[in-house]
């Protein structure tokens, strides 16, 4: 079956990371070809390559593959179609989910075939149309494990290599293709930097060109052009998506546009094919390099996906906002806010991410253009943060590094810049992080990111842990430590067995504070301040209409006292200072009551 756009964008990203070759890669894109034309013509589809198990698990986020006792995987288990609303209503219904799929309708997600493997198939299905196929026939033109029939090695299959000659070299078995592999072969041009052709790019390899050729091929790299209810457009697929970009033209433009060119032919545009593209304007909109030099709009755009992805993390899930920067890549544009305000992610994003967006004018870290203001805002968190992990505690936050060199501070600030984690969750993270005993839970991403890079220094470890056992035992007052009592305090949590039995034993220590601070003849020795505090809480709350501030001295003689008639009296004096509403209004009252004035002849306020 044709791939998803999910998987063909995992496709892309296994490619560019390093995870599948470039063989590996067009291997896939083949043998999917060759399932979607064995299907229109009623044949059962080839079993899935190991390469293709792979990336359909990746991929899978509902149903997992089922495999027989043979170790073959049965194709119907595997959830090819399942795809976003987004999807479905931005790039119309894939050829997989038509009853009667055409060869347009699958060309339209996969691109045509080889010239040569087109017409063994169109035989085939002409053969069809007469008679049914005799199995032989289905067995000889069964594609190996690269894809390639024998019909196509008798041609010869091109191989490339950066000393090799500018046209490339050919091999005529499986044999002799996977030894080319071993020899450092690719089936995909390359730039010539050995031989006599040194200097020959990928692309004039490609056309067949070499250094030395007196003229460059002018035609423009990939393009089609589509016919559509009477319009005629120039279209370009974008690379490792099933979407098409389609610009309009009239006849005289692209007369102008191929002048001197090698002009496609025009294809009548299915519907399928027709809603698997986006409209991005008129075909004088296109950046002038690609109108003067016929190159592809897309060159060099998946050189590096996961560089590209760095600062525009919804470029990896979103592919509305995909498209509009694609149309923005193209055209060598701003996408202006507008734009990017009438898109779903917008509605949906933080204002952080919005304001990072608009900063950052949708470009990536290494871009040459990248904004000034956005640069300076990631350098200043990047310093920020490095030195606020470090004064939490976390010694190594910038010894600890991926793959990339990116250290974890310079993750982490990272992921305030772009808006993925705003303030108050950086703050929470960082303690979460620097104090395994602040009960915070580490947040999913900044766990998968540490995963096998290495452990990360806890020197303020059982400074939470100690900062609450004293607040719960001695009180805001008494609990209120110096940062030379914090560090001892947490020391005793740290260098015990583990966490808990240091916390048993600070507890403790603690206990002893307390029964010097608040008698025992009045309290038990195992309340805490917090159980001793509780009820005088409530009564403090009752009698003056709000809560007391517990480090006041009127507090303090409440709870030392644990006497009715004297909390009466500290409270009464605590609200006639503050001047709290409910105690002055209930003392007039008392007063006038005294000398036989009711409630109803006290006037509350004056008005001025």
């Amino acid at each position: 079956m044709a791939l998803t756009p999910q998987e063909n964008r995992q496709l892309l990203i296994d490619l560019v990371s390093g995870r599948i070759s470039k063989a590996e890669y067009d291997e896939v894109l083949y043998n999917q070809r060759v399932r979607d034309l064995r299907t229109a013509s009623n044949k059962a589809p080839n079993p899935l390559t190991e390469t293709e198990k792979r990336l359909f698990t990746r991929t899978s986020q509902n149903t997992q593959p089922t495999v027989n006792d043979q170790g073959v995987v049965d194709v119907s288990t595997i959830d090819t179609t399942t795809r976003s609303p987004g999807i479905t209503n931005q790039f119309g219904t894939p050829p997989q989910d038509l009853d009667s799929p055409s060869l347009g309708d699958i060309y339209a997600q996969g691109g045509g075939l080889g010239t040569e493997q087109e017409e063994i198939v169109e035989e085939i299905i002409d053969k069809e149309d007469e008679e049914d196929l005799t199995e032989e026939v289905v067995v000889v033109e069964e594609p190996d494990e690269y894809g390639y029939t024998p019909s196509q090695y008798k041609a010869g299959i091109a191989i490339y290599r950066k000393d090799a000659p500018a046209g490339g070299e050919r091999v005529f078995s499986t044999e002799s293709l996977k030894q080319a592999f071993n020899d450092g072969y690719s089936l995909t041009a390359v730039d010539i930097t050995e031989g006599p052709d040194a200097g020959t790019s990928a692309e004039e390899v490609a056309s067949g060109a070499t250094s030395g050729s007196a003229e460059l091929s002018t035609g423009f790299v990939d393009s089609q052009i589509w016919e559509y209810e009477g319009n005629k457009f120039v279209v370009w697929q974008v690379p490792g998506t099933m979407m098409y970009m389609r610009y309009a033209a009239s006849d005289s433009e692209l007369d102008s546009l191929y002048s001197g060119r090698e002009r496609p032919d025009e294809v009548q545009a299915s519907d399928t094919m027709w809603t698997s593209s986006v409209y991005f304007g008129n075909v004088n909109e296109l950046d002038e390099k690609v109108i003067t030099t016929g190159d592809s709009p897309f060159v060099g755009f998946v050189d590096n996906f996961e560089k590209a992805t760095l600062g525009r993390p919804w470029l990896k899930d979103d592919d509305e906002m995909f498209s509009l920067w694609v149309e923005g890549y193209v055209e060598d544009r701003d996408i202006t806010t507008e734009e990017w305000s009438n898109t779903e992610w917008w509605n949906n994003s933080t204002k952080e991410e919005r304001d990072w967006l608009v900063t950052s004018k949708g470009r990536g870290i290494g871009d040459a253009d990248f904004p000034a203001d956005a640069k300076t805002l990631l350098d200043q968190n990047r310093i920020l943060y490095l030195e606020t992990m470090k004064n939490a505690g976390i010694a190594n936050a910038d010894t600890i590094r991926d793959a990339n060199g990116n250290s974890l501070a310079e993750w982490f600030a990272d992921k305030v810049t772009f808006g993925e984690f705003d303030a108050v969750k950086a703050s929470e993270q960082i303690q979460a992080l620097s104090d395994v005993t602040s009960g915070i839970q580490v947040d999913e991403r900044l766990t998968n990111w540490l995963e096998g890079k290495g452990e990360v220094d806890q020197t303020r470890t059982g400074y939470a842990s100690a900062r609450a056992l004293a607040l719960e035992w001695l009180g805001p007052v008494y609990g209120a430590l110096d940062e030379a009592t914090l560090q001892d305090y947490a020391g005793i949590i740290r260098n015990a067995e583990n966490p808990d039995v240091g916390a048993d034993l600070l507890q403790e220590d603690l206990k002893s504070q307390r029964k010097v601070l608040f008698n025992t003849d009045i309290y038990d020795e195992n309340l805490t301040y917090k159980q001793i505090a509780s009820p005088w809480q409530n009564y403090s709350f009752q009698f003056l209409g709000e809560r007391m501030d517990e480090t006041s001295q009127n507090w303090l003689n409440v709870l030392l006292s644990n006497d009715q008639n004297t909390a009466d009296q500290e409270l009464t004096a605590y609200g006639l200072n503050n001047n709290i509403v409910k105690v002055v209004d209930t003392l007039s009252d008392n007063i006038a009551n005294s000398v036989g004035v009711t409630q109803t002849g006290v006037q509350r306020g004056f008005s001025t």
